[in-house]
């Protein structure tokens, strides 16, 4: 599994660099605290999404729920946002470089990106065709999913026998959802992690008006 965690996360790292270094900091959410916001039962997944994580990351803020019990963060450095079903695989996450998850473990990673910095014409489809040209990591083309009313493009990713998915789901605000799975066995977690990715909502901040000049006053006035 060591080789599986070190190389996805790197090498979509690398890939989302430049949009990340774009990144402007994050505010986190102690999940202990997080916000119960009532009924966020999913219909269509049975996921239980009870707690509230807020980050702001590529000049936008990314809300999103996950189940009671599981705990997310950001990367100040990069940006991006991780998500674990438990703490202490969240510690390991951000911490061993060489930690992959195992057995009952679970982690994810999710970015927002402006589509437009990726072409005008950039599409969830189009996103992960491209990361999956790049890494060589694709396993067949992109599918289609549809969680919670949501249209999610889904690409499966393999290395060694281990296996993993990227999703990416439109915005509000112009922005792209990016987030990638990675589990022993990712599939007993995707209606978890696109019903995560179908309840998160972007905003993007809007720019600081620029102060005006006092004008310095003429001697004599």
């Amino acid at each position: 599994m060591k080789l599986f965690k070190n190389r996805f996360f790197l090498m979509i790292t690398l890939l989302l660099l430049p949009l990340l270094l774009l990144a402007c900091g994050g505010e986190d959410e102690d999940d202990d605290n997080g916000d119960d916001n009532g009924d966020n039962n999913v219909e269509e997944t049975g996921a239980d999404l009870s707690q509230s994580f807020t980050a702001t990351a590529q000049g936008a803020s990314v809300t999103f729920q996950h189940p009671e019990g599981w705990a997310a963060a950001q990367e100040e450095a990069t940006g991006q946002i991780y998500i674990a079903n438990s703490a202490e695989t969240l510690d390991s996450i951000q911490n061993d470089p060489d930690y992959a998850p195992a057995g009952d473990q679970v982690g994810m990673v999710l970015v927002p990106f402006p589509a437009a910095s990726m072409g005008a014409d950039a599409t969830p489809a189009s996103v992960l065709e491209m990361m999956g040209g790049e890494t060589g990591l694709a396993e067949g083309g992109v599918t289609e999913l549809t969680v919670d009313g949501k249209a999610i493009s889904k690409i499966e990713i393999a290395e060694e026998g281990n296996t993993g998915a990227g999703y990416a789901v439109s915005a509000e605000d112009g922005y792209i959802l990016f987030m990638a799975l990675v589990a022993d066995d990712y599939a007993q977690y995707e209606a978890i992690a696109t019903a995560i990715l179908a309840s998160a909502s972007v905003s993007a901040e809007e720019a600081a008006e620029p102060m005006e000049e006092t004008p310095e006053a003429t001697p004599g006035n």
